[in-house]
């Protein structure tokens, strides 16, 4: 130690200036033991288990939706069993919503008048419609494209006549769901005209709940009838009907109840079936007016319609009855199906209007 002390000689360092700087540089740089402090090292795990390496990994947290109420649809909500009313409870309500049993009691006929839209084509229909008890009605379409459409019923025989057309006999299935819906106080009796009727939930029709009655006829397809919980009103009719390619579902939605002569009932019915959308406005509601006697009797078409068909059933055992003449096109005032190839050398007319019986409450 003393050695090395004998060459750093005060008068030889202050000879050698730089070398005393660039010494210093260096030792400054060397890595000085136990000096530095190093990171802590994490403790050592203990090795999963083979059944913790085969666990799934918990799922991520999904942050709520900022607006659940656009997530979805509500969907129909079945409500218990127990607590929904019966059918009967809703139509006797609607009833009395709309002028009460004694009210409808004393009504024989009705005649309303009114435009049919069709609004793809911007097209409208004025209509005049008579009901009589138990089961007659007439309706008259007016249209600047058909002419004047005329749909029936005396009681027994339900049919069909326009300029476009010869006159139609409504088939069997079909005359059945005409005539029930049709009867001019099917609203007193509603439940007596289907075999099934049952409270089936609750849903809600353009934001409003409603109780859900699902009504199974003994002959013919299910219909829906969805009545307002708060009013007791009819809100929507959802059906089946018969049509040229099958059944073919329609939802008749009922607004604007007006009352006129004690009796409640819908001014507009907005009808959606095939894609296409059908509005009727009825301007003008009568009770209990004059009509002569043989007001409902069949034209002398129809009638001679009739008569060619008993014959002809007469003459072949084998004919089918007159009641089972394949029924006309269900479907709604339209251009020609998207099924059958367009004819460019003409403008297609609308089909005739179908007997919209299912358009009333």
């Amino acid at each position: 130690m003393n050695g090395m002390c004998k060459c750093f000689h005060p008068l030889r360092e202050s000879q050698y200036p730089l070398a005393r700087v660039m010494l210093a540089v260096l030792l400054a740089l060397l890595p000085v033991s136990g000096c530095e402090k190093k990171k802590a090292s994490p403790a050592p795990q203990p090795p999963a288990t083979k059944a913790e390496s085969e666990a799934e990994p918990a799922p991520a947290t999904v942050p709520p939706d900022p607006q659940p109420e656009k997530a979805a649809k509500k969907a129909p909500r079945v409500a218990d069993p127990e607590n929904l009313p019966s059918p009967q409870q809703i139509f006797d309500r609607h009833i009395k919503a709309t002028g009460g049993r004694e009210a409808y009691e004393k009504l024989h006929n009705v005649m309303m008048q009114g435009t049919i839209t069709v609004t793809r084509s911007g097209q409208d229909m004025g209509f005049t419609e008579y009901r009589a008890a138990p089961n007659k009605y007439l309706k008259i379409v007016e249209s600047d494209d058909l002419g004047v459409v005329k749909t029936g019923c005396d009681g027994e025989t339900v049919w069909r006549l326009s300029e476009e057309q010869e006159a139609l006999i409504f088939e069997e299935a079909l005359k059945a769901d005409l005539m029930r819906e049709g009867a001019f106080d099917r609203l007193l009796y509603l439940a007596d005209l289907y075999e099934i009727v049952e409270t089936v939930g609750v849903e809600e029709i353009d934001g409003v709940e409603c109780y859900h009655v699902l009504m199974t006829p003994p002959q013919g397809l299910s219909e829906s009838n969805f009545y307002s919980i708060e009013s007791g009103l009819l809100a929507m009719r959802r059906v089946l009907v018969r049509g040229r390619y099958g059944d073919v579902p329609r939802e008749v939605t009922f607004s604007e109840y007006e009352e006129t002569g004690g009796i409640r009932s819908p001014r507009k019915s907005r009808k959606k079936q095939m894609g296409q959308v059908v509005v009727t406005t009825i301007d003008s509601v009568e009770y209990n007016i004059d009509l002569v006697e043989d007001f409902f009797d069949l034209p002398d078409e129809v009638r001679a319609a009739l008569e060619e068909a008993l014959a002809a059933s007469s003459e072949d055992p084998t004919t089918q009855p007159v009641t089972a003449v394949e029924a006309p096109p269900a479907e709604l005032p339209s251009t020609k199906q998207e099924k059958e190839p367009p004819d460019n050398s003409t403008t297609p007319k609308p089909d005739p209007p179908s007997p919209d019986a299912a358009e009333q409450p």
